[in-house]
């Protein structure tokens, strides 16, 4: 892939009509889809430009794509695995597209007389079925997609990390519990659940994204982290109980 600085796409784009012209080759533009799932001749702007007029092939093919900051924003934010369905979802760990844009404010600014103008343009055509394509992109458009790629790797490594620290928390939650006289001296889940509830309920952290869970057939539906507390420990006890020799 080229990168230009500045845009210069549209000068890059009456240099290709131009070239075509002195081919004699029809430039169309068109939506150009599901190109690279097939094999293809990826090629720089100059090698492009000089086979269309040793080819000499009967169309080139072209499509320019404008920058608008929202499509921008989400387009990059799919191709990373996000989907438009979590963007209102409260439990998410996703960063929601105003989170990255608010976060992007200062670059976007930057950028804002690019609005309308060309991010990226990609030319093709095919020669015997195999494809020779050229692709060019604005350097400020990668750069500004790789840093909502971070926002988005940042976010997932504070949710990841903040997931390992519940389940020591967790674990050594369970431990203390399982020890604890009051608790083995009980019978039954749902009567330990409520133990739990009483003496460590504000030591239980809730689960990030509101999971619940049944502990027991007969116990209520409870945080998930709570039901996990409650699971693991009744299990530490029979253990204890029934293997201890």
């Amino acid at each position: 892939m080229a990168e230009l600085s500045g845009n210069e796409l549209p000068d890059k784009l009456e240099k290709l009509r131009s070239v075509c012209g002195e081919a004699e080759a029809l430039l169309v533009e068109a939506g150009i889809r599901n190109l690279f799932d097939s094999c293809y001749l990826d090629l720089a702007e100059t090698a492009f430009l000089s086979l269309i007029v040793h080819e000499r092939p009967s169309a080139v093919f072209f499509e320019a794509v404008a920058y608008e900051p929202d499509p921008f924003i989400r387009g990059t934010m799919i191709s990373e695995g996000w989907r438009e369905s979590w963007e209102h979802d409260p439990n998410s760990i996703w960063p929601t597209p105003d989170d990255v844009k608010t976060e992007l404010r200062t670059d976007l600014e930057s950028v804002a007389n690019q609005i309308g103008l060309p991010r990226s343009l990609m030319a093709t055509y095919a020669i015997a079925g195999q494809n020779r394509v050229c692709w060019l992109t604005t350097e400020w458009s990668e750069e500004l997609s790789d840093k909502i790629v971070k926002i988005l790797d940042e976010r997932h490594e504070r949710a990841e990390k903040a997931a390992e620290q519940i389940a020591r928390e967790l674990e050594s939650l369970i431990v203390e519990i399982a020890d604890d006289p009051g608790f083995r001296a009980i019978r039954g889940r749902p009567k330990r659940l409520l133990f739990i509830q009483k003496k460590y309920g504000d030591r239980v952290p809730v689960h990030p994204r509101g999971k619940m869970m049944q502990p027991a057939q007969n116990c209520e539906y409870v945080d998930m982290n709570l039901g996990t507390v409650l699971v693991k420990a009744d299990e530490r006890v029979w253990l204890d109980t029934n293997l201890s020799d």
